[in-house]
């Protein structure tokens, strides 16, 4: 058994050495203040849920039974496009990731105890209903039925009618119901009305994966919380980032913005796969006669939906290299080494590209993220790519990505940024792409801030 300090001193003088404050990097700043916000913002989003009536997540995914929590009865509206009759939920074992929302599922005391059997029964009179999947709801119990009326479009980038679709196709999705109240839950008559079935809200929330469905409901709670005012919540962090604005974002996602840029050096380009100039004109990325990728600046600013990156776009923009001159009408007119420059140029000859492009191609629209990896082999810069089949889709997925990487570092995620599960997966080539022909600039010196210093942990 190895010696302790003090019996390997002992005998020996020694004077402790004074400990040097050494200022924080901002990178660290960001790392310690949203750790702080995430968590107090968790802890109210548990208390509103409850104080709403909003239940802890459905999950569903088109699975096999036993690991399904939401089984829909689709019908036809007039115009023959799919609706949802009824929602059939039930809680399962390992369904939710999260420790407190499980939790809070044992503590409202969630069971599985309705017959789906017995519903129909109820409802169907003298004509029997045929429906889809018929034999697994002759057994099923479940914890609640909700009328697909009742499912209000959210104000997110998907409709009702690619939600309905995304289900279809079996892909990832989280069920919320909000049962109506009475009274205040601080109040001894509040309760929550199960019996109103008439009055239930429900929610769907859609991804792509179960560790994107993980940041979703993430989302979703944490904008929850953030909604309130500081003022009216129980706590709120006070020491914040040297070079936080004045007023911080009410929106997770662009708190996420802010973590990306100041902890990851990120920067975000938005494309389309079409080879029709005027289109690719319209975003960020260009293909050039060699078939080559490239952004050139200046940076369009209105085609970010982000006020961070807003920002970060015009500020680059304002900084040609080179010189301290802000750009003008006159200077981008005469092309300045700004407006020949590209900042990002992306070798389409390179193997891992050409496999990546392949499955991007199949879809109109792409982001590509750039960051900054300390845990890469040569320290370079990488990229990450996603797509979408819609432009607004597109932006709420890249902003997802963003919150998702942030959770997944300070550690709240217990799914999303877990290596790929399938050899030839999208994601599992990414890192390779530094060593094969994309060339990008040192995000370091673009964004001009420090390095980590390893005491600093």
């Amino acid at each position: 058994m190895p010696k302790s300090n003090k019996d390997k001193h002992k005998g020996s003088k020694h004077r402790s050495k004074p400990v040097r404050n050494k200022p924080l990097s901002l990178a660290r700043q960001w790392r310690n203040f949203m750790t702080a916000q995430i968590m107090i913002l968790h802890e109210e989003s548990l208390l509103l849920m409850l104080e709403r009536g909003i239940l802890p997540p459905f999950y569903g995914n088109g699975a096999e039974v036993d690991e399904n929590e939401v089984f829909p009865v689709w019908g036809s509206d007039e115009q023959g496009n799919d609706e949802i009759a009824l929602l059939f939920l039930r809680i399962t074992d390992f369904a939710e990731p999260n420790d407190e929302l499980d939790e809070a599922r044992r503590e409202m005391g969630l069971s599985n105890e309705l017959s789906v059997k017995d519903v129909f029964a109820s409802i169907q009179g003298d004509q029997p209903i045929q429906v889809e999947g018929g034999a697994l709801f002759d057994t099923l119990l479940v914890t609640l039925t909700v009328i697909g009326s009742q499912i209000e479009p959210i104000a997110s980038a998907w409709s009702l009618a690619e939600t309905f679709e995304h289900m279809r196709d079996g892909l990832p999705y989280a069920v919320i119901v909000q049962v109506p109240i009475s009274g205040h839950a601080d109040d001894e008559d509040f309760n929550y009305r199960w019996d109103d079935l008439d009055e239930y809200k429900v929610m769907i929330l859609c991804a792509h994966s179960s560790e994107e469905l993980e940041i979703v409901v993430w989302q979703y709670r944490l904008d929850l919380a953030l909604a309130v005012p500081v003022e009216q919540r129980g706590k709120h962090v006070t020491s914040v980032p040297s070079n936080a604005p004045a007023e911080l974002p009410t929106t997770i996602a662009e708190l996420a913005a802010l973590f990306d840029l100041n902890v990851n050096q990120a920067m975000r380009y938005y494309g389309v796969t079409s080879p029709i100039a005027a289109k690719q004109h319209s975003l960020d990325v260009m293909r050039e006669d060699d078939d080559h990728l490239v952004v050139y600046p200046p940076l369009k600013i209105d085609i970010e939906p982000s006020a961070v990156y807003q920002q970060q776009r015009a500020m680059l923009n304002a900084m040609p290299p080179d010189t301290t001159a802000p750009v003008t009408a006159d200077s981008a007119a005469a092309e300045t080494p700004l407006t020949r420059t590209p900042l990002l140029r992306v070798n389409v000859w390179s193997k891992p590209y050409r496999d990546i492009w392949t499955e991007v191609r199949a879809f109109p629209y792409f982001s590509l993220r750039i960051y900054a990896d300390d845990t890469s082999p040569d320290k370079q810069p990488q990229i990450d790519w996603l797509t979408e089949k819609t432009l607004p889709r597109l932006y709420a997925r890249t902003a997802l990505s963003a919150i998702g990487e942030m959770l997944a570092t300070l550690d709240f995620s217990v799914r999303y940024g877990q290596p790929p599960d399938e050899e030839g997966d999208m994601d599992a080539l990414l890192a390779f792409m530094a060593e094969n022909g994309i060339e990008l600039p040192n995000l370091f010196d673009l964004f001009g801030h420090e390095e980590d210093e390893a005491d600093d942990d």
